[in-house]
């Protein structure tokens, strides 16, 4: 010891109490055994046998625990096929998102849609056949009844087998007049007015509306053009007067025509050409129902009138050829007192 005097460590009882020097720490030494509360040596090896079991136990051998330590440690974390795996696709996820975001937020959808039958929500494109480069011209609800239009010539008309709700609104074909369904089923018709609608024109070679002319040279072309606004025709009406108008073989009052009188429509740009008139029975003929009326008179006076139904004429600019109404005269007509031809129609 530093101060040279040697001490020794005794219990209770004289016992010496043994230091043991465990590298640069002292431990004393117990040469004791346990003893429990009631003084009862301890033995831990054989304590209720749990101890002595416990003690036994060879912990890197067993079973269970060999296996759960095999099997961890014989696992590559960072390869395994589920986590690569999920870190690709999150990976793809985010590149799609930067994809479809910019500066404002999410980006407009503009690609079309493919080809074929696409649905949007509840309103579907249609599966019935449909017409060139068209819409299907015939159009089917959800229960698969006629519900549209079909085309009629240059005409669009409501199909027969479609069903007006109350309170609809209605185009005539006439393209003027509105029509409604009234709460009690019936259709109620608003009728324009007004005679600014209203088209009476003569047809003009130049400034002059006469038709009875010498054209047996050269033909002579009388026309009328719609204008600045689509017009209905309601009919073109002939007017004839000569001394004596008779029928046979006659033209009013001079013999039969050679090349005959010439009528021509062009209607939202088809032509239509009338069955050529040499005699005054060719305009009884083409005449529209109630149509003809001759008078006697002086002098005598025939008015024939040839119907326009459904005939719209677009207004002027719309094609490049003007739609029209020519009548083209290609005989010496010069023996009659008068002839003219007037356009009547409807401004729509």
């Amino acid at each position: 010891m530093a101060d040279g005097v040697a001490r020794v460590l005794v219990d209770s009882a004289g016992n010496l109490v043994k230091v043991t020097q465990d590298g640069s720490d002292y431990k004393i030494e117990i040469l004791g055994k346990l003893r429990d509360a009631g003084g009862t040596i301890v033995n831990p090896a054989k304590e209720d046998g749990n101890l002595a079991t416990l003690a036994g136990k060879d912990f890197a051998t067993q079973t269970t625990l060999a296996s759960l330590l095999s099997a961890f440690n014989a696992e590559d974390f960072a390869s395994e096929t589920t986590l690569v795996s999920v870190d690709g696709r999150l990976t793809t996820i985010d590149a799609v998102l930067d994809s479809i975001k910019d500066v404002d937020g999410i980006k407009k959808i503009a690609d079309q849609l493919p080809a074929g039958t696409n649905e949007i929500g509840k309103v579907a494109q249609g599966t019935k056949a449909a017409g060139a480069g068209a819409w299907p011209q015939v159009l089917y609800d959800a229960a698969g009844n006629v519900v549209g239009v079909v085309q009629d010539g240059s005409v669009y008309r409501l199909q027969t087998e479609a069903q007006l709700a109350t309170g609809a609104k209605v185009q005539l074909t006439d393209g003027t007049n509105d029509a409604s369904i009234t709460a009690d089923g019936k259709l109620n018709v608003t009728v324009a007015t007004g005679a600014t609608k209203a088209v009476f024109e003569l047809l003009k070679n130049g400034s002059s509306s006469e038709m009875a002319v010498n054209a047996g040279g050269t033909p002579q072309e009388f026309e009328w053009n719609p204008g600045a606004e689509d017009v209905a025709g309601e009919g073109l009406a002939f007017l004839i007067e000569d001394a004596t108008i008779y029928f046979g073989d006659k033209f009013g009052g001079i013999s039969a025509l050679s090349n005959g009188v010439l009528v021509e429509m062009k209607v939202s740009d088809v032509v239509c050409t009338l069955p050529v008139l040499y005699r005054t029975r060719d305009l009884f003929q083409i005449a529209a129902p109630g149509g003809f009326d001759l008078y006697a008179a002086t002098p005598d006076s025939l008015r024939a009138q040839l119907g326009m139904a459904n005939c719209v004429f677009k207004a002027t600019g719309t094609y490049a050829t003007d739609d029209y109404v020519r009548v083209t005269i290609r005989d010496n007509l010069s023996g009659l007192s008068h002839m003219s031809a007037m356009f009547k129609g409807r401004k729509v």
